[in-house]
């Protein structure tokens, strides 16, 4: 491996094994390891090092990546190679922080957290999509540090933030 410090561990449904590090993504054939880094070789080069959170994207057969000051990736399930790079730029309309901490699927978008909000993001259509607001006013001085989002079967996303609660989405609720 390339770290012990693990975050998370998923099997995809080639029967790859997926861990997620602090010094990088590791992909585990039952014989071998394949490191994916920042300073692996382009096919496995990663925007980041310290992955926080990966999904399986079924849809695309896609691994999506989420690693802390670098951005998202994608990664071909069937060929290994990475296929989609996002970078953690903060700009209008898209991240408003490039520490991406967690995130889901939901109906082809992938619904991202980060230390100071949410965003929503079409793979397909390269471009980010407004969401509709938090319903609590943010506290004095602090932001809507997310931590966890998670997206069920029936098209609804639930939104974690500490000190506010939880948020829901039904469907496509954007705006």
């Amino acid at each position: 491996l390339s770290s012990y410090n693990v975050s998370k561990i998923l099997q995809d449904r080639f029967g790859f094994i997926w861990i997620a590090t602090q010094d990088g993504l590791n992909r585990y054939d039952g014989k071998r390891f394949i490191i994916y880094s920042k300073s692996s070789e382009a096919r496995h080069r990663l925007l980041g090092n310290v992955v926080n959170d990966m999904q399986l994207d079924p849809q695309r057969d896609i691994l999506w990546v989420t690693t802390s000051y670098g951005g998202m990736n994608g990664i071909d399930l069937e060929g290994g190679r990475v296929c989609h790079t996002l970078k953690g730029v903060i700009s209008p309309g898209g991240f408003t922080n490039d520490w991406l901490k967690c995130f889901a699927v939901n109906a082809g978008k992938l619904w991202i957290g980060t230390a100071s909000g949410l965003t929503v993001y079409d793979p397909e259509r390269r471009q980010f999509i407004q969401t509709a607001s938090f319903p609590w006013p943010p506290q004095k001085g602090a932001s809507f540090n997310i931590t966890f989002v998670y997206a069920n079967p029936y098209q609804h996303v639930c939104v974690f933030v500490p000190d506010y609660g939880l948020q829901g989405y039904v469907g496509h609720n954007f705006q």
